[in-house]
Parts: structure tokens; sequence; C-alpha cells
């Protein structure tokens, strides 16, 4: 599992961002932001979850879940233009705390 993974990985290697995709994996993916948001080395990890539709309840659990941002990609927009965008605001535009400040080389974990 995802949080396996992140236990398994050095405090200094910790993702800067984490993308969760309901859309792909289901509503289990609000168990993993649970477990990121309850964990005290990753809860300050922004995590943004990818929703089908904006719906309000889906989008209200999503945040008491602990989301950082909720996004519904459009029909006109690639999966990677989503994805760059928020890759940009996040690791670019926003303030993180120093432990999570990006080298500008990002890390994936699948």
């Amino acid at each position: 599992s995802l949080i396996e993974k992140m236990i398994g990985t050095a405090t200094n290697d910790l993702p800067t961002l984490v993308l969760l995709d309901v859309r792909k994996v289901g509503w289990a993916a609000m168990n993993t932001l649970e477990s990121i948001k309850s964990n005290k080395l990753f809860c300050r990890i922004p995590t943004v979850i990818f929703i089908r539709e904006l719906a309000g309840s889906d989008v209200e659990a999503c945040y008491a879940a602990g989301a950082n941002s909720v996004v519904r990609q459009s029909s006109d927009e690639t999966f990677d233009d989503v994805v760059d965008r928020i890759y940009r605001y996040w690791l670019n535009f926003a303030a993180l705390p120093a432990n999570l400040r990006s080298n500008g080389t990002g890390t994936l974990i699948k």
C-alpha cells in the first residue's frame, strides 16, 4: 500500500505532494487519505484528491478526511495537464514547510 511504501521511505525522501485518484481506486483512497493525515510524519504533506464529479457530499467528505485540495478533471483537459497545474501550484507557488520543499525533481511513489 502507499502508506507501507511511505513508512519504508527515509524521512528526507518523503513525497512533497500526494495525489490520490478516487476515480480509479474508488473510495478506498479515503482510507489512505485518513491514514496519511493521522500519521505525525505524513500529516503535513499536501494531499490532492481527484474525483469524478463535484457533488457537494463527495467534496465535503474529502475535505473532512483531510484533503488539502479536491480536483475534477474537465473534459477538455488531459490528466497530464491537470497534474502539471497542480504540481506548479503546490511545488512552485505555495509556501510549504522546510521539510517538504521540493528540490525540483519530485518523488513519485506508485
